[in-house]
């Protein structure tokens, strides 16, 4: 499906462009799982739809199949994401509607009041994180760059996310049961480690990809999947 589209990973140096920008906090990420069978699962996939609007929030949709039913086969599946962090807190478990705040803070999509107080913890547990990526983009190429830190040293994943902004499944063909998803992920792709280092990554935009997603979201996630420390979602060409 995003067959067309390449990542190159570089080092560089970009220190003159980045001391010319402030440095905002960087976005909090929410990542939704969300399935089609699941009855609890529209009104998380409703309050993602307006997290999403927030300037201060990335928000994305998994979507999950642990019924792996034949008709949708051809749709992205994440349940390795979303087991991995159920063993990074210790649970066997999973289940939907689940929302991952920051990569550490796990809550029931459809409980907004708990959703919003989980977002609120993370902003303040990374009050004094002055990490920003920074994005420009050609036709043909996007680049991030990525600050230098002295705070973040640990190794952390380069994660690459492709999203499409909306797509409508039919669950239920011949009927108006029909499920739609905001900013659906995905495979993402690793593209390395950054360790406090200064670099950019360049990813090749295809008319192939122009067709088939809307953008991507670069994640700085400490390795093994854990706390996202900064992320970046950039629609390509523009496009919302």
């Amino acid at each position: 499906m995003l067959g067309g589209w390449a990542a190159l990973a570089a080092l560089g140096l970009t220190a003159s462009s980045l001391a010319e920008e402030s440095t905002p906090a960087s976005p909090v990420v929410v990542e939704l799982f969300t399935a089609h069978d699941c009855p609890y699962c529209p009104p998380a996939n409703a309050y993602l739809k307006k997290l999403s609007a927030r300037e201060d929030v990335i928000a994305l949709s998994f979507i999950v199949d642990y019924w792996d039913k034949p008709e949708f086969k051809d749709l992205p599946n994440h349940e390795q994401r979303q087991r991995t962090y159920g063993w990074m807190i210790g649970k066997n478990s999973v289940y939907t509607p689940e929302m991952v705040i920051g990569g550490e803070r796990h809550a029931a999509g459809y409980r907004r009041f708990k959703v919003a107080g989980k977002i609120r913890d993370e902003q303040k547990a990374q009050a004094e994180n002055d990490l920003a990526i920074h994005a420009r983009q050609t036709p043909q190429l996007l680049t991030f760059e990525l600050p230098a830190s002295a705070k973040y040293t640990e190794p952390h994943d380069i994660v690459l996310i492709p999203y499409k902004s909306e797509m409508t499944v039919s669950v239920s063909p011949g009927t108006d049961d029909d499920r739609t998803y905001t900013n659906v992920a995905f495979r993402p792709r690793s593209l390395g480690l950054w360790q406090g280092e200064e670099r950019t990554i360049t990813v090749g935009i295809s008319e192939d990809t122009k067709d088939s997603i809307t953008g991507f979201t670069l994640l700085l996630q400490e390795q093994g999947q854990g706390t996202i420390h900064a992320a970046k979602m950039v629609p390509i060409d523009g496009r919302s």
